[in-house]
């Protein structure tokens, strides 16, 4: 894959595949986890939030052995969640997310949170047209128009999650020493902040500090300020200041 390629692709499998044998088991899972946060208003399950947050914890090999017997039963109920889908989810995802083969959680994780997507925008599309006086062939028209909108835009964000996560292949970073020991390791401490709080709103504040620090990479200071819901944990930039791979 090109860099071009890479920069412009819309296939979450296609980004992944190529990071087949590549990729750490905890990137993975980590993009696993964050596939399953961007639908965490579905996870009503309280149990199935937990499980989340075990494989999170596991994935930086802080999860016990009674945390990872509950996120694999609580994984092997993860189908049931998305029948409204209609997508075949595949029982082991607890083997795939809790231990080792994270490739095939990475992999198969992503497509049940599009098309549920997709399902649960069309339903609510209809609703909301049919509370408004529209009906007939007009409301599956429009429900349409909104899945495949929804589908999309879900699309599109896999896609930014993978970006996030594995950065651009075709241009690996290497910190600098100056960064990690500017202002007494400032940089790495706010970097430690947003990964474990999960809040990265201060991205563009670690892109200022970082290009007085001597950072010249357009692709580090570029990807800290993004905006928006573009940052997870496993941010390649994050994990890079951090010493994570």
């Amino acid at each position: 894959m090109t860099e071009a390629e890479w920069l412009d692709c819309t296939q979450p499998e296609r980004m992944l595949e190529y990071f087949r044998g590549k990729a750490s088991d905890r990137k993975l899972r980590l993009f696993a986890c964050a596939c399953c946060r961007r639908g965490w208003d579905w996870l009503d399950d309280e149990c199935a939030r937990q499980a989340v947050e075990i494989a999170e914890r596991d994935a930086d090999g802080l999860a016990g052995a009674e945390d990872l017997a509950v996120a694999w039963e609580t994984f092997r109920r993860l189908d049931k969640l998305f029948h409204p889908a209609r997508y075949d989810v595949p029982s082991s995802w607890a083997d795939w997310v809790a231990y080792d083969n994270a490739w095939h959680a990475a992999r198969n994780i992503c497509w049940p949170f599009v098309i549920a997507t997709k399902d649960v925008t069309s339903k609510k599309a209809a609703k909301e047209y049919r509370q408004k006086g529209i009906g007939g062939k007009a409301v599956g028209r429009m429900a349409g128009e909104a899945s495949r909108a929804a589908v999309q835009a879900a699309i599109k964000a896999e896609c930014a999650l993978i970006r996030d996560i594995f950065g651009n292949p075709c241009h690996p970073t290497t910190n600098s020493p100056t960064w990690l020991s500017w202002h007494d390791g400032l940089l790495v401490s706010m970097a430690r902040r947003m990964y474990d709080s999960r809040d990265f709103s201060d991205m563009p504040v670690l892109a200022d500090g970082l290009e007085e620090a001597g950072c010249a990479n357009q692709d580090v200071l570029s990807h800290c300020r993004q905006q928006g819901d573009v940052h997870v944990r496993g941010c390649w930039v994050v994990d890079s200041l951090l010493g994570k791979s």
